[in-house]
């Protein structure tokens, strides 16, 4: 298992390498090798890229779906040039960060919570309804399970999945009661299909990020990528 870890890791860089020399004779072709996390993906990250493509057909895009954790190692191992993921990170040493926009968290129930809808709850009495959420590998359940921490309490979900896609079916068939994100829910809460239960709590909002690793180069078409995130979706905080 050892060796294998190290092998797959030098393909990479092998494969990455061959695709790079491949384009040297194409004028003004290139690659941008970006880790993306779901929330990101899902949030706005596919129409930017659409978006990028259709300005620059000649820049190839090559996209590896990732957590933050395991992004933010593949830039560090220089497997990918950008990493446009969510806070809050572990560790920011060496890291370039620049914030594209806020991402707010919120709690979402189907129909059959229907009782929920004109109460505000705390945290202490969401706790016991059935609760769906994201599995304590990623940044998104990790970020919740701090909050209520500080409120002295312990996430523990009836339903913990892999993927943040399959939130929604399960809060739309009224399986428990589910942490998503507000941009990706609008649609269906004005459609009537599920609905924001009113926590008294705040949940402060986290940030999409695009990351590259300060040891590293920025090649000029990753920067003009990045530049393209920034000046579409940039913000202050």
């Amino acid at each position: 298992e050892m060796l294998y870890k190290h092998i797959s890791i030098a393909c990479k860089h092998i494969f990455s390498a061959e695709e790079e020399l491949a384009l040297i004779s194409e004028r003004d072709r290139a690659i941008v090798r970006l880790g993306g996390s779901e929330v990101a993906l899902q949030s706005f990250l596919i129409d930017r890229i659409v978006e990028f493509h259709r300005e620059h057909p000649k820049i190839q895009i090559k996209i590896d779906s990732m957590s933050t954790p395991d992004a933010i190692e593949a830039l560090r191992a220089n497997l990918i040039d950008v990493a446009v993921v969510t806070s809050p990170f572990s560790d920011k040493t060496g890291l370039n960060i620049n914030v594209i926009k806020k991402l707010q968290d919120i709690v979402a129930a189907g129909n059959g919570f229907s009782y929920l809808k004109d109460k505000e709850i705390s945290l202490h009495e969401l706790v016991k309804y059935p609760l769906i959420c994201l599995k304590n590998t990623t940044t998104t359940r990790n970020y919740l399970d701090h909050i209520f921490r500080q409120h002295n309490l312990l996430l523990r979900p009836d339903i913990e999945l892999t993927s943040i896609n399959f939130v929604m079916p399960m809060v739309k068939n009224n399986l428990g009661i589910g942490f998503m994100q507000y941009a990706t829910t609008k649609a269906e809460i004005e459609a009537g299909n599920i609905f924001r239960v009113n926590i008294k709590e705040q949940i402060p909002p986290r940030s999409i990020c695009a990351v590259t690793a300060s040891q590293y180069e920025t090649p000029e078409p990753v920067q003009r990528f990045i530049d393209s995130l920034l000046e579409k979706e940039s913000v202050s905080i």
